[in-house]
């Protein structure tokens, strides 16, 4: 029990600490925002600075850039990676002091669960996102209608969108004006908008601005009867996501309850460390581990009802 205790306040102290670092980061980028506004200013870097740069400019920083850019996460890839470092000795500790289990095979499973928890938030991060992209797409199709109908072109309906609509598709949008601005073509900026946000809408919203602006037509009716299809469909989502809400919870809860009664028996059963430390042991927490991951994946792809 005393063991839980310490694993708990571990687990506490760690989360402060990241909430605090977060908070610093926060507070100065702030100031050197201030600072830059300032012509009279100069900003010197410190170690932790140059480290930063220095991490950023790794292979693996530079593939993560792009992923905390569509995650919309204000983070620093070194600064992302010092949190999952932070965050693997956490459940390396939980593992070993709260579970009992040897200091190797805690750093084994914390290299295994960091990664994988790390790409799992990321996408969530990233399908949030998309998510809420797809409902502006209708207030959009919305915008270009009325454009359209005062004798304005699609880029130039595009670029009275971006500045009518709200984050996060209206940062997307002002990129696209500004490619065009610069001389991109119109299908290669709104390919490039679909490869950064793909998803069904936004490639009907794509190919739909492609062919009008192709062929020509009646764009005011187009683009009010996708509105009103694209509305349809996010009541039609709202109305499945409340039904299936239990059950996508319940893969969210299925290995949290697992392993805080895997918790409770390392703490009541003698000689629990030997018991996972043995081959048998092994062989029963590797099928417990397949059977949770089958049973999380099985409620997903039953909740998972696509429209």
């Amino acid at each position: 029990m005393l063991g839980a205790l310490c694993a708990a306040g571990a687990m506490f102290f760690l989360a402060s600490f990241l909430y605090f670092i977060w908070l610093g980061q926060v507070e100065k980028k702030q100031i050197e925002r201030r600072l830059r506004r300032s012509d009279c200013a100069t900003l010197t870097t410190s170690w932790s600075g140059k480290l930063a740069d220095f991490l950023d400019g790794m292979i693996w920083a530079k593939r993560l850039a792009p992923q905390l850019k569509q995650a919309q996460l204000s983070l620093r890839p070194a600064e992302y990676g010092a949190i999952l470092i932070l965050l693997g000795l956490g459940i390396c500790f939980l593992f070993s002091i709260g579970f009992q289990l040897p200091v190797g095979l805690g750093v084994f499973l914390a290299g295994v669960m960091v990664p994988f928890v790390s790409r799992i938030y990321l996408r969530s991060r990233k399908k949030a996102m998309i998510q809420k992209v797809n409902n502006q797409l209708a207030e959009v199709c919305r915008l270009l209608s009325s454009a359209v109908q005062a004798g304005l072109s699609i880029p130039q309906g595009l670029e009275f969108a971006a500045m009518e609509i709200d984050p996060p598709l209206r940062n997307e949008l002002i990129g696209v004006v500004y490619q065009l601005r610069c001389g991109r073509d119109l299908e290669s900026a709104c390919r490039h908008l679909l490869r950064v946000l793909h998803s069904k809408d936004m490639e009907l919203f794509v190919h739909a601005i492609l062919m009008q602006w192709k062929t020509g037509g009646e764009a005011t009716q187009v683009f009010g009867a996708m509105a009103s299809m694209m509305e349809e469909r996010k009541r039609i989502q709202q109305s499945i996501a409340a039904t299936v809400a239990q059950a996508r919870y319940s893969a969210y809860l299925l290995p949290v309850i697992s392993l805080v009664i895997l918790l409770f028996l390392s703490q009541m059963i003698e000689h629990f460390r030997d018991f996972v430390t043995s081959l048998f042991g092994i062989s029963v927490l590797s099928i417990f581990c397949l059977m949770q991951g089958l049973g999380i994946y099985l409620i997903r792809r039953i909740s998972n009802i696509k429209v």
